[in-house]
């Protein structure tokens, strides 16, 4: 079984997606994206943090950027330029997804 690591380059205010801003991006970040997306999110969630591709909402095209950002093992950074577009993420053959199309 492969291990996931915990990705932190930066401080953790500076750091997309550490939405607890204990300086890593991991699995416990995801889960309180998704708390937040049920209506219940957690003390000490910065919701800024969660909005990967800057559309203005949280959603689960954000928690699955951050699932993808976890196991490519990539830094997620502000202002990325080379961040997946908002529009139809699913849609687009460019987006890295969790699972192949069939």
């Amino acid at each position: 079984m492969a291990s996931v690591q915990n990705v932190s380059t930066t401080s953790a205010q500076d750091l997309l997606g550490d939405v607890n801003e204990d300086g890593a991006v991991n699995v416990t970040d995801v889960m309180m994206m998704v708390n937040d997306i049920i209506g219940k999110p957690a003390t000490g969630y910065v919701r800024e943090k969660a909005d990967l591709n800057n559309d203005g909402t949280v959603t689960i095209t954000d928690v699955m950027m951050l699932v993808n950002i976890i196991v490519s093992g990539e830094t997620p950074e502000e202002g990325n330029p080379d961040a997946p577009p908002v529009e139809d993420d699913q849609a687009n053959p460019g987006f890295p997804v969790l699972a192949p199309r069939r």
